[in-house]
C-alpha cells in the first residue's frame, strides 16, 4: 500500500515538472551526486518535454490510481493440513504431501474433521 502512495505523489511530481517545464523558460534539470556546473538545458525543447512529462506522470498517477491492492490468498491441504501461500506456489499442489489444496475461506465448513482438531 506505501508503494501506491509513493507513485501518486511521483506522478504529481512529474506533472509539476512538466508545467514548470512550458511554463518558465529557464528549466534546468540538475542531476545529483555529479558535477555541480552540469544541467541539462530544456528552454529549446519546453514544448516537447513539458507535455511528455504530463503524460508521463499522469500515466502513473492513473495506474496507481487505478490499481488493485495485492491480495494473498491463503490454501489449505485437506489431507496434512498444511497452509500454503497462493504466491508461492506454481500448482496448486501441496509441498508436503502433493495433495490437491483448497481455499482456506470456508474451508472448515466444507471439512469439519479439522475444525474438530483445532
Amino acid at each position: 500500500m506505501e508503494d501506491r502512495y509513493a507513485f501518486i505523489a511521483f506522478g504529481i511530481l512529474l506533472i509539476s515538472f512538466g508545467l514548470l517545464t512550458i511554463f518558465f523558460l529557464g528549466v534546468h534539470l540538475r542531476m545529483p551526486f555529479t558535477d555541480p556546473s552540469f544541467a541539462v538545458n530544456l528552454t529549446n525543447i519546453r514544448w516537447i518535454a513539458g507535455p511528455l512529462f504530463i503524460l508521463w506522470g499522469s500515466y502513473v498517477l492513473f495506474k496507481s490510481i487505478k490499481s488493485k491492492p495485492y491480495k494473498e490468498y491463503n490454501l489449505k491441504c485437506p489431507h496434512c493440513g498444511k497452509v500454503s501461500i497462493l504466491n508461492h506456489l506454481e500448482e496448486h499442489k501441496c509441498n508436503k504431501c502433493g495433495g490437491h489444496l483448497e481455499e482456506l475461506k470456508g474451508f472448515f465448513e466444507r471439512h469439519p474433521e479439522f475444525k474438530e482438531k483445532s
